[in-house]
């Protein structure tokens, strides 16, 4: 599967080939941006902040429940909650 066709899948993983298709997935997720609603879920602070994220939901887990960050919702142009992203 390629970012080509990322609209036509509910769940696109590109983990293994992270290295090769960063540049291509960031370029999609801004393209797509305009014209859908993108749910994205990463480890990568980069990945919001390339992909040019509008609101951003910081979560924290203690391997049983996972929540919210106090102050971690809402744009990354928010010290605070860039300074959740950060962590």
């Amino acid at each position: 599967m390629t970012p080509n066709n990322l609209h036509h899948h509910r769940c696109w993983q590109p983990r293994r080939n992270l290295h090769h298709t960063k540049g291509l997935t960031l370029q999609k997720l801004r393209s797509l941006k305009g014209s859908r609603q993108l749910i994205v879920s990463t480890h990568n602070a980069n990945v919001p902040v390339l992909g040019d994220a509008d609101l951003v939901v910081t979560l924290e887990a203690d391997g049983q429940h996972g929540r919210t960050v106090a102050d971690g919702v809402g744009s990354l142009d928010d010290p605070t909650v860039s300074a959740a992203v950060e962590k």
